[in-house]
């Protein structure tokens, strides 16, 4: 199964395939309103109290992607990261919100760092695809150089307040000479390891899924794997996810001969005979033909996979400790969603404090990209209280699209993406949370 696009400019541009500052002027389209005067927002809805009547945009100029990840700190502020311009070329940017959508001042430079040291020796751009928070409030973001793949993989490692790490591989940065799809999971371990998944890809070859861990320095780690890598190869394979347990095991999602796949290795990238089939869960599922693309701990030791199937439609699967669907959730281990809320392209998931999960990505409606929202409670039934029927449906733009999802401290739900308005802008948006 191909690996699918990383972002709406890239969806209009080609088909979709299954599977510092420095002084310069953003527009930043935000008047918001005290968190303090905040009021109830019914569930799925837009939060008004948060920037511009729910939403924050900042326009780089010239070609940006958009926001790709986030995670919220534990005082509440909002790191969101994807990629932006410096000059002519693309380099990651990431951008520190307050709880109210306004700019934090004192990360970067006014709430947004933004270096071409980024962009890697000679390589014209990168785009950033996924990031971390690791123990010690450091930022950790993987990409790919290029504007699509196949790509060479950029790590980049940056202090808490967005500056990047000198002691990690050069200024700050690591390239991998890669030449095959971008890194699609990191994680970085107690000690300040990065373990950094993706695939192995070529055309005409099927795929393989691949893992890198490299040392807190940003050389490769010569205990895990072969020499700081590992290829597996368990058929027709795409490595879309990656989630680092407490006790350092590596869980990896993706897919295998089009079905929703988890692996799971021992902390030398070694696989955990105990889990799946000599470390391997290929789902049987009808509803499950797709990839994972993202994971979440579960409360039990069990895992949520969110993902897209056959069709571009989206997907929420629960399995237990030992890598087998777990038949109390939704209906065999898959969210029973209903025609609308599956038509969430998910990109990525969420639990909430109840125990539910918030799934986001791209919905259609009316032949127009929208952020779309969708929530299951803690059985895997959709909600009928959250948005409409289960599923929220904004347009933010022209064009947007939801590209990753989190909980605010107060149960508040981030969606960032992009908005397609004129021009394209990196963009978050609040909304009320879940109820049941």
């Amino acid at each position: 199964m191909a690996r699918a696009a990383h972002s709406l400019v890239a969806l209009v541009m080609l088909a979709a395939a299954c599977g510092e500052g420095g002084g310069k002027a953003y527009r930043f389209a935000a008047t918001p309103t005290p968190i303090a005067t905040r009021v109830p927002v019914p569930a799925g809805a837009l939060d008004p109290s948060f920037g511009d009547g729910g939403v924050a945009r900042i326009d780089f100029g010239g070609l940006s992607f958009g926001a790709a990840d986030l995670f919220v700190r534990a005082d509440g502020r909002i790191v969101v990261g994807g990629t932006g311009s410096v000059g002519r070329d693309m380099s990651f940017a990431l951008v520190r919100f307050q709880p109210d959508g306004t700019l934090d001042p004192t990360f970067g430079v006014a709430g947004i760092s933004l270096d071409a040291t980024t962009q890697g020796p000679e390589q014209g751009g990168v785009e950033l695809f996924r990031m971390t928070q690791a123990r010690d409030g450091a930022i950790v973001a993987v990409g790919c150089t290029g504007q699509n793949p196949p790509c060479d993989w950029v790590i980049a490692r940056y202090s808490a307040d967005g500056v990047l790490d000198e002691t990690f591989g050069e200024h700050g940065v690591v390239v991998l000479d890669r030449d095959d799809t971008g890194p699609t999971g990191v994680a970085v371990t107690a000690d300040g390891s990065v373990i950094v998944a993706g695939s192995i890809s070529a055309v005409g070859y099927e795929g393989d899924y691949f893992l890198v861990r490299l040392t807190a320095s940003g050389t490769l780690d010569p205990n895990f794997g072969s020499g700081g890598s590992r290829r597996i190869d368990v058929g027709e394979d795409a490595g879309e996810a990656l989630l680092l347990e407490p006790d350092g095991k590596i869980l990896l999602g993706g897919c295998t001969g089009e079905a929703f796949t988890l692996l799971r290795l021992l902390p030398d990238g070694s696989f955990d005979p105990t889990f799946g089939s000599g470390g391997v869960s290929i789902t049987s599922h009808p509803g499950l033909h797709g990839t994972v693309r993202d994971l979440l701990p579960g409360p039990n030791g069990d895992y949520i996979a969110a993902g897209t199937v056959i069709g571009h439609r989206g997907a929420i699967a629960r399995f237990e400790s030992d890598g087998r669907l777990d038949p109390s959730f939704g209906t065999g281990g898959a969210a029973a969603l209903d025609e609308r809320s599956s038509a969430v392209h998910i990109m990525r998931a969420a639990a909430d404090v109840q125990g539910g999960i918030v799934a986001a990505g791209q919905l259609v409606i009316d032949a127009v990209n929208v952020f779309g929202l969708t929530r299951v409670d803690a059985a895997g039934f959709l909600d009928p209280a959250f948005g409409d029927g289960g599923v929220s449906a904004t347009p933010i733009g022209f064009i947007s699209q939801a590209h990753a999802v989190a909980i605010a401290p107060d149960g508040g739900i981030l969606a960032a993406g992009l908005a397609l308005d004129g021009t394209t802008f990196f963009t978050l948006a609040r909304f009320g949370g879940g109820t049941r």
